[in-house]
């Protein structure tokens, strides 16, 4: 059994290569996706805490959310989708830390979302992905 501390640092060294948009040109889409990744570590952040980081009003940032299309549980789920990838990969995070490192406070929350998302159990797309990962060839040089 690894040492938590040391899954933790997998995941925070997992949110670390996640980059922030050019807040110039960056959509505000992609901002809160930005800063969900970086909350969602064992919470839910709520429009509230996001519109903080981003420096305005939860009533600015809902509605420049929905002058995009967007909605912001929409993007909130977008981030854990995009997350789930990058832990799964990892074969030290266990499934029920990246349950929780999503922010979900029961694993079969997480389950039924993943299965929604991927067509598939967490367990299987994470062992589906290791073998084909194993199995490509290495390029010479």
């Amino acid at each position: 059994m690894e040492n938590p501390s040391t899954r933790s640092s997998r995941a925070t060294a997992i949110l670390g290569t996640i980059r922030r948009p050019a807040t110039a040109q960056a959509k505000i889409a992609d901002q809160v996706k930005w800063v969900l990744k970086r909350l969602l570590s064992g919470s839910r952040p709520d429009i509230l805490i996001v519109a903080k980081e981003l420096g305005m009003g939860a009533r600015t940032l809902q509605r420049r959310i929905t002058n995009e299309g967007a909605s912001f549980r929409l993007l909130l789920n977008e981030a854990r989708q995009e997350l789930v990838r990058q832990y799964l990969s990892d074969p030290a995070i266990e499934i029920n830390e990246t349950a929780f490192l999503l922010g979900y406070e029961d694993p079969n929350s997480f389950y039924r979302a993943f299965r929604t998302w991927e067509g598939t159990t967490p367990a299987h797309w994470r062992s589906t992905r290791l073998a084909s990962a194993q199995r490509l060839p290495f390029s010479r040089c």
